[in-house]
């Protein structure tokens, strides 16, 4: 049986974090964990159960879907902007991990967590 994926998982600590859909306490676990960006990759746009005190970005990415290059540049460009600031970053989507984790992997990709010798 597959494993459940976690509420919250640090990728890099004080970097990136994966997360699952964010209820109240996921939201406290984002504030104590020093999270300052929130990228929600799903269809659904929460804006208005995420505080003020978050940055907040929408990336729509259907349910089983893949983000288009656009949406990974866009995912990248936010990062980089906010990493620059050493501000920490958490993605989610609802499961956390089919379109978090596509995220998660370009971000990888990009800042060289992910060796050239992997690429298929």
């Amino acid at each position: 049986m597959p494993r459940k994926s976690e509420p919250f998982t640090w990728i890099i600590k004080g970097k990136l974090a994966a997360s699952w859909w964010p209820d109240i306490p996921i939201l406290e676990t984002y504030k104590k964990e020093g999270i300052s960006v929130i990228i929600n990759c799903s269809e659904f746009n929460n804006r208005k159960d995420v505080q003020d005190i978050f940055k907040y970005y929408h990336i729509n990415v259907a349910d089983y879907g893949l983000p288009t290059d656009k949406q990974i540049g866009y995912f990248l460009t936010i990062c980089e902007k906010h990493g620059l600031n050493d501000e920490a970053i958490v993605v989610h989507c609802v499961a956390g991990c089919g379109r978090t984790g596509q995220f998660v992997v370009a971000w990888g990709a990009k800042n060289g967590y992910i060796l050239k010798i992997w690429t298929p």
